[in-house]
């Protein structure tokens, strides 16, 4: 077990001080500029909005919510209780307190792995200027949340692994139950601390048998009781899924793409990905070797295979996932979790590689040039992060708190013509958007295939009963989205009566009925 000096209290204290001003450099931030708001963030804002009103977990197209995990929005809505603030904007104090907390906790996980403290220092300060960390923290999304409880559940089991305590692994236990219910890829910590407790404690077969038990127990049945809802409320377990438009090869090459990304500006090929990955591979082999040579195998494996084999099951499971299912691209945003894991991977190389070649370079020399070449990366993220902050602000926010969609011309017109809510049911292709920025409950225009998937729904828009709204339809078209997995606007005209109300400069609004 590590022994706290002044040195690790001095570190810590460090620690703080870097969550501190990633804290206040995202509150500044929001209290200027509204935080970013995708697609995903209005699912979450309006739950957390309903929450409030007590109509529970219903999303802003009058649907169950149940395609995302419930912990994100439950807590944006008790922040609002607690500071009577709407949901879209307690957003941004809920992810400038979740970055200055990941700062914080992942100095503390490399501290716990790594024996070289100017390192770990150096890991929390990447941290706090990653790009990847902040692009997540800029918009209402989960991620920061999750990457959170991840962080906190390595450093639970790291505890748990060295003092075997039950209160140690009922705080581990709840950590990743909490994870699983911010996001479903969270089941993979499951699958990670079991294996890890069964693998790297010396205890009894059937001690292990025990802990395993009641870490499935807690871990496991919070999430349990959530599909369960979700099944009752929409006849799916996490909603309904579709075959994905990315093949294997396509999101594998996404994945090494991404990962380069993080730890160099050059753009690579196919094969500079994969002679990349090969020269990883050996590094990892000599520094097994280095290991073996150091006596120092067992005892560094199990420090740090907990961290290994979550990278290895989270970046496997979102390959598998997206191979299978649609989702968005793989990007920073679906892989963003990984970055401080692995990036305390490629410390805990470094380390030891230093320590080896401490024996045959003067350890001066050695320090310099390490801390100069993390000292240039660090400096590429600092750049990247800079021009996405600048990025930022110029366009005044994020996606819809952007000034693009806040000078929209068909929201405008929304907000002044009020009737229109009064006289219609509206439909949109951009149903999130209008009911973030005007205020309007929308539902979705036609689908022709499931989000992001080949897998065709109707041959032709099936309107029968859809345009039949008591009151009468409104559909709302924005021309500067392109949704592929909509009927088009022409599509839609060849099967239903089109009546013009307004023409913009970004979209139409029609009265649209069966013909």
């Amino acid at each position: 077990m590590i022994q706290f000096t002044s040195t690790h209290y001095l570190l810590r204290s460090l620690f703080a001080v870097f969550g501190l001003l990633g804290t206040a450099l995202f509150y500044l931030l929001f209290s200027k500029y509204a935080i970013g708001i995708s697609p995903d963030s209005v699912s979450y804002i309006s739950v957390a909005r309903h929450l409030l009103d007590g109509s529970g977990f219903i999303c802003y197209d009058g649907y169950p919510y149940v395609l995302q995990a419930p912990l994100y929005p439950i807590l944006l809505s008790v922040v609002s209780i607690v500071t009577a603030l709407d949901p879209l904007l307690s957003a941004g104090y809920v992810n400038a307190a979740l970055f200055g907390l990941i700062v914080y906790f992942s100095g503390v996980l490399f501290t716990k792995h790594l024996k070289s403290l100017p390192l770990a220092l150096l890991g929390s300060a990447a941290t706090l200027f990653s790009f990847i960390l902040v692009q997540a923290s800029l918009i209402a999304l989960s991620e920061p949340l999750f990457i959170l409880l991840t962080i906190a559940a390595l450093i639970f089991f790291e505890n748990y692994r060295l003092n075997k305590k039950i209160s140690s692994l009922l705080g581990f236990s709840v950590v990743v139950a909490l994870a699983c219910l911010t996001r479903y890829v969270g089941v993979i910590l499951i699958v990670t601390g079991s294996i890890c407790i069964f693998a790297f404690l010396k205890n009894t077969v059937v001690l292990k048998l025990k802990h395993v038990c009641l870490f499935l127990s807690v871990s496991f049945l919070p999430a349990a009781f959530w599909i369960a809802r979700n099944y009752y409320s929409s006849g799916t377990l996490v909603g309904q899924r579709s075959a994905s438009s990315f093949s294997f090869k396509e999101n594998f090459f996404f994945t090494l793409q991404t990962f380069f990304k993080w730890y160099s500006p050059l753009e690579k090929s196919e094969m500079d990905m994969l002679i990349s990955l090969s020269l990883l591979l050996v590094c990892v082999i000599i520094a097994i070797f280095l290991l073996v040579k150091f006596n120092s195998a067992n005892r560094q494996f199990l420090s740090m295979g907990s961290i290994f084999l979550f990278v290895i099951f989270y970046a496997g499971m979102i390959l598998i996932s997206s191979t299978t299912t649609a989702f968005d691209k793989i990007d920073n945003r679906l892989l963003s979790p990984l970055f401080i894991p692995v990036t305390l991977l490629v410390f805990s190389i470094i380390d030891k590689t230093a320590q080896w070649l401490k024996e045959y370079i003067n350890e001066g020399v050695l320090s310099i040039v390490i801390i100069l070449e993390l000292t240039l990366w660090i400096k590429y993220q600092t750049s990247t992060t800079k021009a996405t902050l600048r990025t930022f602000i110029a366009q005044n926010g994020c996606e819809y708190s952007g000034r693009e969609w806040k000078d929209n011309s068909v929201i405008g017109f929304l907000k002044d013509n009020r009737e229109i809510t009064r006289s219609y049911a509206l439909y949109s292709n951009v149903p999130e958007a209008v009911y973030l920025l005007a205020n309007i409950n929308t539902k979705w225009s036609p689908p022709k295939t499931n989000y992001n998937s080949p897998t065709l729904l109707n041959m032709q828009p099936s309107l029968a009963g859809m345009w039949s709204e008591k009151n009468g339809t409104c559909l709302v078209w924005f021309t500067n989205v392109d949704r592929k997995f909509l009927f088009t606007l022409e599509e839609l005209a060849e099967n239903s009566n089109l009546q013009l109300i307004a023409d913009l400069k970004d979209g139409s609004i029609y009265t649209i009925s069966e013909k």
